[in-house]
């Protein structure tokens, strides 16, 4: 019995450890900067823009009709810099106007960290034919 109970003792203290270190390595959440949450956008473009993250070599930014991220209209997870500027030309644009939408960004570094806050604008651009 004895043997045993070190055993596992011995597995939980290793499942500890890798998680402990998987934490570590997760960059932290991005601060949201612009657009602000409920402001209303229109014309040919709009720059989504963050906080960087120490150390993140990445972005990823999600943009979607519902709060909850179910299906995106953008989902870009190569960016780079602390900024994405989208393409809201008429019949260029995956957003569709006179419509509601929220967005977040995650950081990556050896791993996807935690998702931001998320925040909504309006599109008032003309709704697509």
């Amino acid at each position: 019995m004895g043997k045993l109970l070190m055993k596992a003792f011995a597995a939980a203290f290793v499942v500890l450890i890798f998680s402990t270190l998987a934490c570590l390595a997760s960059p932290d959440a991005p601060g949201l900067l612009y657009p602000p949450d409920g402001d209303t956008i229109s014309g040919s473009q709009v720059t989504f823009s963050w906080s960087a993250v120490g150390d993140a070599t990445s972005y990823k930014l999600e943009i979607s009709s519902d709060e909850y991220f179910t299906s995106t209209a953008v989902s870009e997870d190569s960016v780079e810099e602390t900024s994405y500027t989208l393409d809201l030309g008429y019949a260029t644009s995956p957003l569709n106007g006179q419509s509601t939408y929220y967005w977040h960004v995650a950081s990556f570094k050896e791993g996807w960290g935690s998702w931001s806050g998320v925040r909504s604008f309006y599109n008032a651009n003309q709704e697509h034919p």
